[in-house]
């Protein structure tokens, strides 16, 4: 950009009509213009390009009667919303991605399009250069790179090499632009986990664990104030029950893997944590986790001891007919139909 010190068309001294324009020399337009509030006499650019910590990007104006005026330079409108515009126009083009891979009717994806680009929302947060539209864009890029993936439109042979890293990366633009992409990657987390037996375990004890605690944290407020997040709690509790309710009626079989990572997973952490331990010489060096102290020494031992939990919970239920240990039904048995 270049600064030049002019008149506004039509001006003269007496309507102080003096401004200092920018101009874009690739195109020789005008860009921008600031107008002065009296004569200058001298004019200086007070800018520090190899210093950014004291550049102060002004341009400094000088009166014969001792006026100043300064004008910033450092900072331009357009330089800071056309990010904003090209993240919810792609925005925009991922939606319909989306919509494309997730129905089989085209029109369900023009009208997802057609309703993106009537929103008028979404066309104010991308000029505005907030950073919702930039949290948008890796959330709405992220999860139409999943779907391709999760319903195998995406059939190259090495998609999921190629994909699982370019999602990671739009997550973490996201979280890097606000804090609410946490939501989106504990969600996309849990629809990873669902798609096997031990995932759907693990998931529904998550959501157990997050309904207590959260929930604990949501309407335990001062005496007084109410009582808390109640639709909070609810929705959790809602959502715990749908996971089990859904796990119920379509089991999925346990695989031979599944099993024995259940079962050995947590005696390889205990062994690594012990050695670990061991080898800095800390095995009996006190951790505060919260308000609860233990050794590396407490935490390897209860490690071994879930592992053997479980194999013990799988050989249990296996003697009981439940399980992923426990024998076929007979094929007169009306267990069996399940």
């Amino acid at each position: 950009m270049v600064h030049v010190l002019g008149r506004t068309p039509g001006g003269d001294a007496t309507m102080y009509a003096v401004a200092i324009f920018v101009i874009e020399p690739h195109a020789r337009s005008v860009f921008a213009d600031a107008r002065l509030p009296f004569e200058p006499t001298a004019w200086a650019i007070d800018v520090a390009r190899d210093y950014p910590t004291d550049d102060r990007e002004q341009i400094l104006a000088f009166g014969g009667s001792g006026e100043v005026a300064s004008v910033d330079v450092g900072m331009h409108e357009f330089a800071w919303r056309l990010p904003g515009v090209l993240s919810g126009a792609a925005m925009a083009g991922f939606l319909y991605l989306l919509a494309r891979i997730l129905f089989r009717r085209r029109t369900v994806a023009l009208f997802v399009a057609i309703l993106t680009f009537a929103d008028g929302m979404l066309f104010v947060q991308s000029r505005i250069g907030m950073n919702d539209a930039y949290v948008g864009l890796g959330i709405v890029a992220a999860y139409t790179l999943f779907a391709a993936l999760w319903t195998g439109t995406w059939k190259h042979r090495g998609a999921f090499w190629i994909g699982m890293p370019l999602i990671g990366l739009f997550l973490g633009l996201g979280l890097a632009s606000k804090w609410v992409a946490l939501y989106a990657i504990l969600a996309l987390g849990f629809l990873v986990l669902v798609r096997s037996a031990l995932g759907r375990f693990l998931a529904i004890v998550a959501l157990v664990v997050m309904t207590a605690v959260l929930g604990y944290l949501a309407i335990n407020v001062p005496a007084g104030t109410g009582f808390g997040n109640l639709p909070f709690v609810a929705i959790m509790v809602a959502l715990t029950v749908t996971a089990v309710i859904t796990n119920v009626l379509h089991p999925m079989r346990w695989s031979l893997d599944e099993i024995r990572f259940a079962m050995g997973a947590p005696v390889v952490v205990a062994a690594l944590i012990a050695l670990v331990a061991i080898a800095t010489q800390r095995a009996a060096t006190p951790i505060a986790i919260g308000g609860v102290k233990v050794t590396p020494l407490e935490v390897t031992v209860a490690l071994a001891a879930l592992g053997a939990v479980v194999y013990a919970a799988f050989v249990g239920a296996a003697r009981l007919g439940f399980g992923p240990l426990a024998p076929p039904p007979a094929p007169d048995d009306p267990a069996a139909l399940l």
